[in-house]
């Protein structure tokens, strides 16, 4: 008897409708449809966000260098800030003067572009004194970091005479 009323139950379960179906499926696309750009507007900032935290981590290091070795460090940029940068400590130790690369950092990205400037000159050496101090230039330094093609997230990176690093998310710079 139980077999019998099992059967008839499972006659029962249809399943669902092309309706039903293409219900879900239009929902599903237009939630999707709503996603993507956000998603890659946040991928865009995240980019940003991370390119600025490498400069400042590696100016955190030069500096930090410069204190515990007592000697000038520098950051001088491979070519431009965009494709790069190196830190280098600069040995005078011998009466000459030698560098030693530290860390080296490449980029690989076409939409990509980093311009340092103090006040509205150019910058292509960022140097520490022994005591941590911005040696070159001396009025501070701001790094633009932009992202995107076309450029939409920007940050920047400011260093302080004092030789501190901060990344400001508000960037006055317009991006090209």
């Amino acid at each position: 008897m139980q077999l019998h009323e099992c059967r008839k139950a499972a006659a029962r379960v249809r399943g669902y409708t092309v309706i039903e179906l293409l219900t879900v499926l239009s929902v599903a696309s237009i939630l999707a449809a709503i996603a993507v750009p956000n998603f890659n507007s946040f991928r865009i900032n995240q980019r940003a966000t991370g390119r600025a935290n490498d400069l400042v981590a590696d100016i955190h290091a030069a500096r930090t260098r410069a204190v515990f070795s007592s000697t000038r460090t520098e950051i001088v940029p491979v070519g431009s800030w965009s494709r790069g940068w190196n830190v280098d400590l600069i040995d005078r130790s011998n009466g000459g003067e030698s560098r030693v690369e530290i860390n080296k950092r490449t980029i690989d990205s076409i939409d990509e572009s980093i311009t340092a400037v103090t006040g509205s000159d150019a910058v292509n050496l960022i140097a520490f004194e022994a005591n941590g101090a911005l040696a070159t230039p001396t009025g501070g330094v701001v790094l633009h970091v932009c992202i995107g093609s076309p450029k939409a997230q920007s940050r920047d990176v400011v260093i302080m005479p004092s030789g501190f690093a901060e990344v400001r998310r508000e960037s006055s710079h317009v991006c090209l």
